[in-house]
């Protein structure tokens, strides 16, 4: 983008960098709520195998 600050709803200006960051870390929340249902179903898994 050659934008160097957005324009953020409320007419706030937002360093692109900031946005960048923002998108960045919703992108890890994501990947780590996938890694613990993972973890859960693999739980649910194990419970349905002893039974």
């Amino acid at each position: 983008m050659s934008q160097t600050s957005m324009e953020v709803e409320g007419g706030e200006e937002m360093e692109v960098d900031e946005v960048d960051e923002e998108m960045e870390v919703e992108q890890m929340v994501e990947e780590q709520m996938k890694k613990k249902k993972k973890k859960l179903m693999k739980k649910k898994l194990r419970k349905k195998n002893f039974m």
